[in-house]
């Protein structure tokens, strides 16, 4: 293509030649501005093509924010470019942080959640999370429920003392819950919040917050991305040279090594289970996942992935699913466009007086293909 351009302004140049060897302007002048011009098309051709075939960099950054590991991955054209980039995203995590978390006294959610209830203005944010947490407990049939914040305080003094409260006490924070109690206009973006009422957006908020950081890296100019914060994945364009990203399917025991894993681009993936948090009360195990409909943790041994279209969602509905049968969160799945579960559990079999754990596993029929990673030689 670049000889057939030459050799048509060669033609051209001998065409004007001719013209203006009978006129009186300066030739050489012409020539001279022509071949400049020449020179210019021809470099910024070479310049685009430089350009076209330079491979992206890879950058990373790994810190904590949010109470959790935060890791970010982003390709950028170079440094400058990438700590833009990172640094947009990091700083709307802390944004996040700000009005969801339950452990800063400064935060949003710590003010709303105030003891003797009361009437409050909202940020921009916590009334687009507010409402994405009603529609999800709504479509869960409140397995998903932001308003448990008595009961996850209380859990977490079960957890350190080992001991369960009287009935009683449990029903007493148990009633203080329900999404049914809130009364909240989202145009005023004021909220009625009752007396006892407490906010916990720990089951979605650092999914939320994943999004974000992944959108704010994209309009730096940098779509290809993953935002990990704690768990909660969200994942832009895919890699250079890959389908999408490589994220690892968590198993259901903890010395289980990272084996498996599936292959996405822009999405949100997460998972939930009692891997890592429960406790042991009188032989029972109980997980950190609260069933709303009793107030008591989780007594099903499940490590359960959801794949969706972006973090919140997969974070939310990873909470949900554990709350869930397996055979109930997959046909759940199954009936919902864009969201996929893995569920991983543990059964146990009585053979000869005896206790045979196996783990099963059921999964959407939409769930990514699940790869296993080649062993390293």
């Amino acid at each position: 293509m670049q000889v057939a351009f030459l050799f048509f302004n060669w033609i051209l140049m001998s065409n004007v030649a001719e013209k203006y060897s009978k006129s009186s302007v300066n030739f050489s002048s012409v020539c001279w501005a022509f071949l400049v011009w020449l020179f210019a098309c021809c470099s910024v051709n070479v310049t685009l093509q430089a350009q076209e075939q330079a491979p992206q960099k890879r950058f990373a950054l790994t810190s904590g924010e949010m109470g959790v590991a935060l890791n970010i991955v982003v390709y950028a054209d170079d440094a400058e470019q990438a700590t833009r980039a990172i640094a947009a995203a990091v700083r709307v995590v802390r944004e996040c942080n700000q009005v969801f978390s339950d452990y800063d006294e400064t935060s949003e959610v710590a003010k709303v959640s105030a003891k003797e209830g009361g009437e409050y203005e909202l940020s921009e944010r916590f009334v687009e999370l507010l409402v994405r947490s009603a529609e999800i407990h709504q479509a869960t049939d409140g397995k998903f429920d932001v308003t448990l914040g008595p009961l996850t305080r209380q859990w977490r003094s079960i957890r350190e003392s080992k001991k369960m409260p009287e009935p009683h006490l449990l029903e007493e924070t148990l009633a203080s819950c329900g999404f049914s109690k809130l009364q909240f206009d989202t145009v005023t973006r004021r909220v009625t919040v009752p007396a006892g009422m407490q906010f916990d957006f720990g089951g979605i908020a650092k999914g939320y917050a994943a999004d974000l950081a992944l959108k704010e890296m994209a309009e730096a100019g940098c779509p290809i991305g993953l935002v990990d914060l704690g768990g909660d994945v969200a994942v832009g364009d895919a890699p250079p040279g890959n389908a999408g990203w490589k994220i690892a399917v968590a198993p259901l025991h903890k010395s289980d090594q990272l084996a498996r894993f599936i292959e996405i681009a822009n999405a949100g993936v997460a998972t939930s289970g009692d891997t890592e948090q429960f406790v042991t009360i009188d032989g029972v195990r109980y997980s950190h996942i609260l069933d709303p409909s009793t107030g008591l943790g989780v007594q099903r041994r499940a490590s359960v992935t959801v794949r969706s279209e972006n973090a919140a969602t997969a974070d939310a509905m990873a909470s949900a699913y554990s709350v869930m049968s397996p055979t109930e969160a997959k046909n759940d799945a199954d009936s919902k466009a864009g969201t996929e579960v893995l569920i991983q559990y543990r059964v146990v079999d009585e053979v000869e007086n005896r206790e045979i754990e196996r783990v099963e596993e059921l999964r959407s029929n939409e769930f990514p293909e699940v790869k296993q990673l080649e062993p390293k030689n």
